[in-house]
């Protein structure tokens, strides 16, 4: 599986790339932290299991930008 963050969600979109519509959050030591980040999308490969895109998805903390 393939992600990514984007501003031009409609230009991935057209190259089959979805919209994740679930809650996102990043981890922290401290546990998950909710963001308001909604441009997350996925890209299925040919070995992704079946995926739920309205199911809660998180990301590693890293500096800058978590998405």
């Amino acid at each position: 599986m393939g992600g990514l963050s984007t501003g031009i969600p409609a230009f991935y979109e057209r190259l089959g790339w979805e919209r994740w519509r679930g809650p996102l959050s990043i981890r922290t030591d401290d546990g998950p932290v909710p963001t308001l980040q909604d441009s997350a999308m996925v890209l299925r490969l040919a070995a992704t299991p079946e995926l739920d895109l309205d199911a809660p998805m998180s990301a590693e903390w890293r500096p800058g930008e978590p998405w």
